[in-house]
């Protein structure tokens, strides 16, 4: 997909989550640009950080991407009365 993606020169836009960016409590949360997977909590956020450092890696080498990282989706079935 990343390779398709440079070779047709769009952009790709990775869904990741907020739980791969690190935590403190009553502290504002940061961009950053380089996910330490050591301090990943669970292996959801381990394999989101990953993958974004992956991503980021190929931002150097060519990508067009955007990361975004929604604390969470919700749909019209998640919870009751959602929609």
């Amino acid at each position: 997909m990343i390779e398709y993606t440079k070779k047709i020169n769009a952009k790709l836009v990775y869904v990741s989550s907020v739980y791969s960016l690190p935590y403190e409590e009553n502290k504002v949360i940061k961009e950053i640009n380089y996910f330490n997977l050591d301090n990943q909590d669970g292996l959801y956020a381990y394999i989101k950080a990953k993958m974004n450092n992956y991503i980021l890696n190929e931002c150097k080498n060519g990508l067009k991407a955007n990361i975004v990282m929604p604390s969470s989706l919700v749909g019209p079935h998640d919870l009751n009365n959602s929609y």
